[in-house]
Formats: structure tokens, sequence, C-alpha cells
């Protein structure tokens, strides 16, 4: 019986790859060929004052860019009978496309989307009160001082890059993908990423929250800092040029923590398996453990404030530039 199945199953690989070879031939290696969707350019334009933006993408990327000009445009490339519906009411201009439930016959008929969708929004810089930003599958692009008091973005599988953005409270998700952040001003940010990299340099925020479950964690030259937090379950996490005038905390489950020309009146950095780096900008009282690893701390000066660190696997070496 199981003899029997085996030889059905390389049958059908066998039908489904010599497919694939006559279709490569017959669209000359072209992949896109496969795609049978009709693609379709639309343009809207706005007068209306704007003060919210809610954009729900599934399978476009989103780009947001700044305009001198004092009309909002928004242009599609999209798929003929998956449009977008957009709508500017109460001062909230409202982006959201078609949900994609496709069949495995849809799939059949039209092939996978192999070319380009894109949502691209020339907004003007200025305050906005809220935004809320969502794209299933897609990366998402947001380039410009915009004033926004709330702002959030979340891509479920794609990148996400933030430039230049001002924001009372922000929040930017990524569920898998590599998410960047760059220059701009927060009063608080929160950064989650689950799986894939993080990035963020050159901007200002009071408290930085950033969390990553699998990937790289990058921060530096963070200024007007007073607190910032960092977790990351398994990766390497790196903070470099960064003076918080209240708490530096770190943790770690898998990887190495390391700090260069940073500091704080409380330094906290806990790993499960992994050394700890650090090289500080003042000297601290040091409490520090490792179950397994070396020691190198130099001597307390408690006048500079308080640093602990502690590992279960993994050496410590800490230094004062």
């Amino acid at each position: 019986m199981k003899k029997g199945l085996l030889i059905t199953a390389l049958v059908i690989l066998g039908i489904g790859a010599a497919g694939v070879g006559i279709g490569l031939a017959l669209t000359k290696g072209n992949f896109k060929a496969f795609d049978r969707h009709e693609y379709v350019t639309n343009e809207v334009e706005f007068e209306g004052e704007i003060t919210n933006l809610k954009i729900d993408e599934h399978v476009s990327a989103l780009e947001i860019v700044e305009t001198e000009e004092t009309k909002t445009k928004i242009v599609l490339k999209e798929i003929a009978d998956h449009k977008h519906t957009v709508t500017l009411n109460e001062g909230t201009l409202s982006i959201s496309e078609a949900d994609w439930n496709l069949g495995f016959f849809d799939w059949f008929k039209y092939g996978p989307i192999l070319n380009e969708v894109k949502t691209t929004v020339y907004l003007p810089v200025k305050e906005y009160n809220e935004w809320k930003i969502s794209d299933n599958t897609g990366a998402i692009k947001i380039d410009g001082a915009y004033n926004v008091t709330n702002f959030k973005a979340e891509v479920n599988t794609g990148a996400a890059m933030v430039k230049d953005v001002i924001a009372k409270d922000a929040i930017v998700k990524c569920d898998t993908g590599s998410l960047m952040m760059s220059g701009g001003k927060y009063d608080t940010l929160t950064v989650e990423n689950n799986t894939g990299s993080i990035s963020i340099s050159d901007l200002t925020s009071a408290y930085l929250s950033v969390s990553e479950d699998t990937g790289s964690l990058k921060i530096s030259k963070i200024s007007g800092c007073n607190t910032l937090k960092t977790e990351n379950d398994t990766g390497s996490t790196r903070i470099e040029d960064v003076v918080a005038t209240n708490l530096i905390d770190s943790e770690s489950d898998t990887g190495s923590i390391t700090l260069v020309a940073c500091d704080a009146p409380t330094i906290n950095l806990r790993n499960g398996t992994g050394s700890i780096r650090a090289e500080l900008l003042s000297g601290k009282s040091y409490n520090v453990k490792s179950s397994t690893g070396s020691i190198n701390v130099p001597d307390n000066y408690p006048e500079g404030g308080s640093l602990t660190a502690k590992t279960s696997t993994g050496s410590i070496r800490i230094t004062v530039k």
C-alpha cells in the first residue's frame, strides 16, 4: 500500500515538474508570464483638510512621501477586480484594499501575483492627530517630517521603514521582515519584531522600548533619551552612542549584548546564553555574575551610578572609555 502511494506521489511530482518546465519554455523563462491578473493604475486627489489617516492594505506595498502641494494625491497600482476604496470623511482619509480570499481555483485561473501592486500617498507635511496603518503582505515605507500625535504602523509579512516622522506616541510592529527607523522625534516609541532584524538610528526619543523575537537588534545615536529598554529572545543586541538620563535595560535569552560609548545612572544587562560587553563613558558600582564564563570589570566608582550584569553561559567584560 505504501509503495503504491509513493509511486503515485512520484508520478504527480513528475507531472508537476514537467508542467513547470513546459511553462518556462513557453514563456522563455519569464516567471511574470504566469501572472494572468489584469493590472490598472488609478489616481485619487483630495483638497479637503486631513487630520487622521487610516490605511489597510492586504497585498499592496505602501509608500507615503512628502509633497509641497496642498492637496493629497493617491496613486494606486492595483488589480482590476480587487480595487481600493478611498474616502475622506470628517477629516479622516481612509484607504482600504479589497480583502483577498482567493481559493485554489482562483489561483489556478489567474496564477500568482508577480507584478507590482503598490499604493503611493503624496501627503502634505503638517500636523496630524492619528495615523493607523496596516499591511498584511507588502512593504511599508514612510518618509517625511510628519507631525503625528498618535502614530501606529504594522506589517505582517514584509519590511517596514519609517524615516523623519515626529510623534508623541508611536508604535511600529513587524511580524516577519526587517524593520528600520531613522530620523524623527518621539516622546514614546515602541518597536516590535517577531522574525527579522531591527535597526534604529539617529533619532530622538525620551522613552524607547524595543523587543525582538528572532533576529539582530541594533540601536545607535539616540538623543534626548530618558529610558531605553530592549528585549531579544534569539539574536545579538548592539547599542551604540546612547546616553540615557535614567536607565538602560537590556535583556537577551540567546545572543550577545554589546554596549559601545553608552551611559546612564542605572544600567541593567541580563543574558541567558551569551556574552556581555559594555564600554561606558563613566565608572559605576558593579554587580556582575556569570555561572560559566570569565568576568573582567574596572574598580568600583559608586559616584557614577550602578551597573548590573548577569549571564548564565558567557563572559562579562566592562570597560570605561
